[in-house]
C-alpha cells in the first residue's frame, strides 16, 4: 500500500478497515479471519474463483444477472447497517499511465467464492454513516478508481449509499460487456464525460433487456437523489427472467413446452446470439434437447434448429445422444476400401449388414486431435438409425494374413476410384 501521508496514515487506513470489515458477516462478502500487526497483513477467506472479470473470461456462459444479484445482496446488507463500500469496481488488471490517482494493477473489489457466487470485498473506503439519510464527506481518497465513481465524489468528495448504486451500474458494463466503463478513453476523458453528464452506451448483451437498462440510466443519474435503492435495485434482478435456453436445459418440461421455448429462442434475434458461443456442459445439455425436439418442430424453426446443430457441434466437438452408438470395432480386421480419410468395414447391427466409416488421422499418436475429428465414436450408415448395435463387428480378413499388407496398399493407391463408389 502506498499513500502521501507515510506510514501513519497507512495504520489508520488499516485500522479503520479491519475493524468495518471484520463484523461483517453476510454470504455475499469476504470474509474477515483476522490481522497480524508486523506486518499489517488482512487474512481473509481464500476465493478460489479469482476476481469476477476474469471468472467470466473463463466461464462465458455464466449468470451475469446471477454474479451481479449477489452484490446486489452485499450492498444491501451494508447499507442496512448505514455502511458504505466507496469502491464497488470489477476490474482486474488495468492501468493508465495519464491516471494523477493509479489504479493498482489487480486490484478487484469482487470476488467468486469456492461455489461460483460474487463476495464484496476490500472496504478501505468503508464508512458508516450517521442515519440512513446522511453522507460522509471526506477528501479525495488516494486509490480511488474514477471510471466507477459518482460525479458527486469526484466533485466534492461526498460519499453516500447513492454513490454506492453509480458505481454499480458502472459495475453492470463491466459485467455485460467484458470491458471497463469508457474503454475507448483515458481515465482523464473518463472523469471529464462523467462530470458533463455522459454515460457508457448500453452494452449489447442479451441479457440487457429495455427494464433492466433503464433501471441502469436511473442508477447513475448525475443528481444521486433520484437514484434507486440498492434494494429496488436487486428486486428488479431477482425478478428479471432467466433467458429461454437456461431454462430449456435447466428445468424438465413436457414436449410441448420444449417447442414453446425452441420457438421463442430462434424466433428472436437476442436469445440466438446469446446461445452462439455456449459451451461446455450448456452446449452438450442444449443440443440433446434440441435433438430431441427436432423432427416436432414446425418447418421453419427446424431448420434454423438444424443449422445451429451443425454450427455448434462442428465448433465444440459434439454428437448429440441419439447418434452415439457404441460399437465394438475390431482392430485386426482388414477394410472393405479405404480413402485418404476414412476406413470402411462391413459388419451387422441389429441383424443387418452395415458399413462402418472410421475416419482416419495421420498423427494417430495425437488423441487429443483423433477425438476431435471423431475416429473413437464410428459412424454407422443404415437406411434407419440404429437404436444400439448388439452385434461385434466382424471381419472377413486378418491382419496377421501374409497378404494382407498388400492388399491395404493396393486399396489406398485406389484412393479416388473407391471414395467415387462409396460416397466417402
Amino acid at each position: 500500500m502506498y499513500v502521501a501521508d507515510g506510514p501513519q496514515k497507512v495504520t489508520k487506513i488499516f485500522c479503520k478497515e479491519a475493524v468495518m470489515w471484520k463484523r461483517l458477516k453476510h454470504p455475499n462478502i469476504v470474509p474477515l479471519l483476522g490481522v497480524t500487526i508486523t506486518p499489517l497483513q488482512l487474512i481473509s477467506t481464500w476465493m478460489p474463483g479469482g476476481n469476477l472479470p476474469e471468472y467470466i473470461k473463463t466461464h462465458p456462459n455464466a449468470d451475469r444477472l446471477e454474479f451481479l444479484s449477489d452484490v446486489a445482496k452485499g450492498l444491501c446488507y451494508l447499507h442496512s447497517y448505514n455502511a458504505i463500500h466507496g469502491d464497488i469496481k470489477g476490474v482486474c488488471s488495468f492501468s493508465d499511465s495519464s491516471l494523477t490517482i493509479a489504479l493498482t494493477p489487480g486490484q478487484s473489489n469482487i470476488l467468486v467464492d469456492d461455489s461460483g457466487h460474487a463476495r464484496i470485498s476490500d472496504f478501505g473506503l468503508a464508512t458508516v454513516t450517521k442515519d440512513v439519510g446522511s453522507t460522509q464527506s471526506t477528501s479525495y481518497h488516494h486509490g480511488l478508481a474514477p471510471r466507477w465513481t459518482a460525479p458527486e465524489v469526484l466533485n466534492e468528495g461526498t460519499y453516500s449509499k447513492a454513490a454506492d448504486v453509480f458505481s454499480f451500474a458502472m459495475l453492470m458494463i463491466e459485467v455485460f460487456t467484458g470491458a471497463i466503463p469508457f474503454s475507448d478513453s483515458s481515465s482523464f476523458m473518463a472523469v471529464l464525460a462523467i462530470m458533463q453528464g455522459k454515460r457508457p452506451p448500453r452494452p449489447t448483451h442479451p441479457a440487457v433487456t429495455e427494464d433492466l437498462w433503464i433501471l441502469m440510466q436511473r442508477c447513475w443519474d448525475h443528481d444521486p437523489r433520484p437514484r434507486p435503492e440498492i434494494s429496488e435495485v436487486l428486486r428488479t434482478l431477482l425478478t428479471s427472467d432467466p433467458p429461454a435456453w437456461k431454462r430449456l436445459i435447466s428445468h424438465p418440461s413436457s414436449t410441448n413446452e420444449r417447442i414453446s421455448l425452441l420457438t421463442s429462442i430462434f424466433s428472436e434475434r437476442n436469445e440466438v446470439k446469446m446461445i452462439r458461443h455456449l459451451s461446455g456442459d450448456d452446449a452438450r445439455a442444449l443440443v440433446d434437447v434440441i435433438d430431441e425436439t427436432l423432427d416436432r418442430l414446425p418447418q421453419q424453426i427446424h431448420r434454423r434448429c438444424l443449422r445451429y446443430l451443425h454450427t455448434i457441434c462442428g465448433r465444440q466437438a459434439l454428437l448429440p445422444k441419439s447418434l452415439q452408438i457404441p460399437l465394438c470395432y475390431n482392430p485386426t480386421a482388414i477394410p472393405e476400401c479405404s480413402s485418404r480419410f476414412a476406413d470402411v468395414w462391413k459388419g451387422r447391427c441389429n441383424g443387418r449388414e452395415v458399413a462402418a466409416k472410421a475416419l482416419r488421422v495421420y498423427s494417430t499418436n495425437d488423441f487429443e486431435q483423433i477425438r476431435k475429428v471423431g475416429t473413437p465414436q464410428l459412424v454407422v450408415f443404415v437406411n434407419e438409425l440404429a437404436a444400439s448395435c448388439t452385434e461385434v463387428l466382424q471381419g472377413s480378413r486378418n491382419m496377421e494374413d501374409p497378404a494382407s499388407s498388400e492388399r491395404v496398399a493396393a486399396d489406398r493407391r485406389d484412393d479416388d476410384r473407391e471414395a467415387v463408389r462409396h460416397g466417402i
